[in-house]
């Protein structure tokens, strides 16, 4: 599965775990698209993430570049939530849509 915006893509696996990164990862190469979560919690990470929410279209309603440890970034409109590797996509813009390659059943 590949994630696209601004045609540049990064591979993604899918959890419903808002707590993946929770003392466990080191440092990510890939994109984790959180499934039902409107509100990521950087506490206990290791290390700096970007934070994109999404609605249920993969519209950007709101983003936190080099999202810094020990905080939380939520909207009320997002259903999705997408963290990838600090700086990874350029001109990240609100209303725009992340499209995701592969197989259409995951979401």
């Amino acid at each position: 599965m590949k994630l696209i915006y601004n045609n540049k893509t990064i591979d993604v696996t899918f959890t419903h775990n808002p707590l993946i990164m929770k003392n466990k990862v080191m440092k990510i190469y890939y994109a984790y698209y959180i499934i039902d979560c409107n509100r990521y919690s950087s506490i206990k990470n290791r290390y700096k993430v970007d934070v994109i929410m999404v609605d249920k279209d993969n519209i950007i309603v709101s983003y936190q570049k080099d999202m810094h440890l020990n905080t939380v970034h939520s909207h009320k409109k997002a259903k999705n939530c997408i963290i990838t590797p600090v700086n990874y996509f350029d001109n990240i813009k609100k209303g725009e849509r992340i499209i995701i390659e592969g197989d259409n059943n995951v979401l």
